[in-house]
């Protein structure tokens, strides 16, 4: 019997691909956070302890095999117990939904931009990256450009943050 498509389903995620949009990884981060909060005071004060002890330590260039085993475990069962890493594109994930599924999936999390628009990917995130909001530098094969955009009256020299059409191609 096919699993349920209700999202909320735990056995469902395990038949996420590889490389899940942004919008499945946000119904993740929503599922595991309504499971959290409908347990008692005592193991959601647990569970945010263990993430915040985490992203601590895995900010200082440490691992927590205790913690991956024991807290996040049941966590990366859903999608299967053998993920090793997650790469996203076609839309921001937010900087939240980031550092929450790379901590709970005990996994790398990258992002890159780019694919729709130019068939390869323009930019990427590097492996060991512990930053949020961003899709990485541009790969050594690709050169990227903002210029003006005179029909959405978008200037590069928009302050605080300039604006125009990205322009991607090869290095000369």
């Amino acid at each position: 019997m096919p699993p349920s498509s209700d999202p909320r389903s735990w056995h469902a995620f395990r038949l996420i691909p590889p490389f899940p949009p942004q919008l499945i990884l946000d119904r993740i981060f929503k599922g595991i956070t309504e499971k959290v909060e409908q347990k008692g005071w005592f193991t959601r004060q647990l569970f945010y302890f263990c993430v915040n002890y985490k992203q601590t330590w895995v900010s200082r260039g440490f691992r927590t095999p205790l913690v991956d085993k024991f807290v996040f475990g049941a966590i990366k069962g859903m999608l299967g117990g053998r993920l090793r890493g997650m790469a996203s594109g076609g839309a921001p994930l937010s900087p939240d939904t980031h550092a929450f599924i790379r901590t709970c999936m005990a996994c790398p999390l990258i992002q890159g931009y780019g694919l729709t628009e130019t068939v390869a990917c323009a930019t990427l995130m590097d492996w060991d990256s512990n930053t949020t909001g961003t899709s990485g530098a541009p790969l050594y094969c690709t050169d990227i450009k903002l210029q003006n955009w005179e029909e959405g009256n978008y200037r590069v020299t928009d302050k605080p943050n300039p604006r125009g059409e990205i322009i991607i191609g090869e290095p000369l």
